[in-house]
């Protein structure tokens, strides 16, 4: 007990330790053998509750949608499990960053109108450029420069031609 600090008398029974915002839960795994990695150790699962973040109405709604089914609405806590990464340590931080990167995002002043605007626009954008691309594949002209079809290096104005044994061919 010289090297040790004792555990905090006001965290002894679990009623406490229920009540705490942040959770981060891992387990080890002994077995025999010459491998002594076990993949499952590496698991880490944080849950947080919602109300600990001190949010906005606007801005708790977009935590909810930017966790999408991490997010349970009955206890109001989000749930992230991380595991790609090879060691616990390693997910542990990848847990945590990716809490910040949703919480600020959630803070940040985008409306639900502005970003429907923005999704909408890049559609918009999309649809035109598979339109361009599925008119250059064809063949036909349509209207669409050689550049669209043959890349940046045809000069304005010039005429692509699909030759033998090379994909594109500038005149």
């Amino acid at each position: 007990m010289k090297f040790t600090t004792p555990f905090p008398e006001a965290l002894k029974g679990k009623e406490e330790i229920a009540a705490l915002p942040l959770t981060v839960t891992y387990a080890d795994y002994v077995h025999q053998g010459t491998n002594i990695r076990d993949n499952r150790a590496r698991v880490c699962t944080m849950r947080l509750k919602c109300a600990a973040l001190a949010l906005s109405p606007a801005a708790k709604e977009k935590l909810q949608r930017l966790a999408g089914d991490r997010y349970e609405e009955a206890t109001d806590t989000i749930t992230i499990t991380t595991d790609r990464c090879y060691t616990r340590a390693q997910n542990y931080d990848y847990a945590f960053y990716l809490l910040t990167v949703v919480y600020h995002e959630a803070n940040t002043g985008v409306s639900e109108a502005e970003m429907t605007e923005r999704v909408q626009k890049f559609g918009q954008v999309w649809t035109e450029y598979v339109n361009k691309t599925s008119i250059a594949s064809s063949g036909g002209d349509g209207g669409v420069d050689a550049r669209v079809r043959c890349g940046d290096q045809a000069a304005p104005g010039a005429k692509c031609r699909r030759a033998e044994g090379v994909e594109n061919a500038i005149d």
